[in-house]
């Protein structure tokens, strides 16, 4: 896997955890974008974030977007 790693997008219908999870099986790893979302979102996944991690057989990452001065120094 150095330096390489595949991406898949897809379009489904369903409850987005559960066809993650589907999705997963025999996966070695997902990767989910959360946002943070009111007082709490930066010490939490979401919703869909804590259904696929109940659901799937694999580790589930959720990755936080960055907050608004993340890139200021850059």
């Amino acid at each position: 896997m150095p330096g390489e790693v595949a991406i898949e997008q897809q379009v489904l219908s369903g409850r987005p955890a559960v066809e993650l999870a589907r999705l997963a099986q025999g996966e070695d790893m997902v990767v989910l974008g959360c946002r943070r979302r009111g007082p709490l979102g930066r010490l939490a996944p979401g919703s869909v974030g804590r259904g696929c991690a109940r659901r799937a057989d694999c580790p589930v990452v959720a990755v936080p977007e960055p907050s608004a001065t993340a890139f200021a120094a850059v």
